[in-house]
């Protein structure tokens, strides 16, 4: 039997026992998986698309928030197979070309920036779109960072429609709050407060400051029209010794204090706001990936954690949930 008679029998054998249609329904199970591959969603950037080589985080000032959210960032980062090296901007003062340099030599093309120095140095030295960037850390990102498009990041800022829902369910109780601030400095964050205090029911009591000086006199003003204090980052009204006196005076009137961080809590404030600073970082982290994958992402509010102070609280007979 000849090569062609011998591959024409072992076709007819295999046409007997069915195996075309093995074939055919091979052909079509491959079909199947490359339309379900096509469909599925575009995974987190792989390593060789972002690693040491070419991401960074770069940190205004070595000052433990900041470290922490950096933390954060490599942490979350680190799990998902990248590494970015870490940078102090305040390392280069007065020589940030040799930064510069450094970044351009090792072809940084992601990056995150925690703290409004190093967001701003990113953002005026790399405004191009072919890096990946990513703003951590900063309290009004729209000013400081300023005629760029495509800006990214986690802010410190709690909506304050978010701000006040916490405080009334938290102190359900309370009617009216006192807010105490330097026009200079808040007034725009205090008309806001106001109208969406009315819409929830809650009257804005506004305190307003020019100096250091008329805080006593304010206060004093004002203890009795109000049955809870707000006080918010406020370069006129906040430093460590005015907190105390605030809060020491608050308690003596036997009005409860809202704060924003835990020295808040640690001096006597019956409720504090308190960045997860770690968290923070981590957000961050995942925002660069979601953007090297996508080029946008949606905002987020920064991640926090409600502090209250029960010892406080039951002191002052104010009811309160957790």
């Amino acid at each position: 039997m000849d090569t062609h008679q011998k591959k024409h029998s072992i076709y007819e054998f295999l046409n007997k026992k069915g195996v075309p249609h093995l074939f055919g329904y091979l052909k079509r199970i491959i079909i199947f998986l490359c339309i379900i591959c096509n469909c599925l969603p575009t995974p987190f950037l792989e390593a060789s698309q972002l690693n040491s080589i070419t991401s960074a985080i770069i940190i205004s000032v070595p000052i433990k928030p900041y470290v922490d959210a950096a933390d954060g960032a490599t942490e979350f980062l680190n799990k998902h197979n990248l590494i970015a090296e870490k940078y102090f901007l305040s390392d280069y003062d007065g020589k940030l070309d040799k930064l510069i340099e450094i970044f351009d030599h090792r072809r940084i093309n992601a990056c995150i920036a925690i703290g409004p120095e190093a967001a701003r140095f990113l953002w005026d030295r790399y405004p191009q779109m072919s890096m990946v960037k990513v703003y951590a850390m900063v309290l009004h990102p729209e000013k400081v960072i300023q005629g760029q498009t495509g800006c990214f990041g986690v802010s410190l800022n709690v909506p304050i429609q978010k701000q006040i829902q916490i405080y009334k369910k938290t102190l359900p109780n309370i009617k009216n709050i006192g807010l105490i601030f330097d026009p200079i400095n808040n007034s725009e964050f205090a008309e806001d407060a106001i109208n969406v205090g009315r819409s929830m029911g809650i009257d804005i009591i506004l305190l307003k400051v020019k100096t250091r000086k008329d805080i006593p006199i304010v206060l004093e003003r004002n203890w009795k029209r109000m049955d809870c204090l707000w006080l918010i980052p406020d370069k006129t009204v906040i430093s460590e010794s005015i907190i105390k006196y605030i809060i020491k005076q608050s308690i003596t009137h036997q009005i409860p204090v809202i704060g924003y961080n835990r020295f808040f809590y640690d001096s006597g404030a019956a409720v504090s706001l308190v960045y997860s600073y770690e968290k923070i970082g981590k957000q961050a982290g995942r925002m660069m990936i979601k953007l090297g994958n996508d080029k946008f992402c949606d905002s987020v509010i920064p991640a926090y954690d409600l502090l209250l102070n029960e010892e406080v609280l039951n002191t002052l007979s104010i009811p309160f949930t957790k």
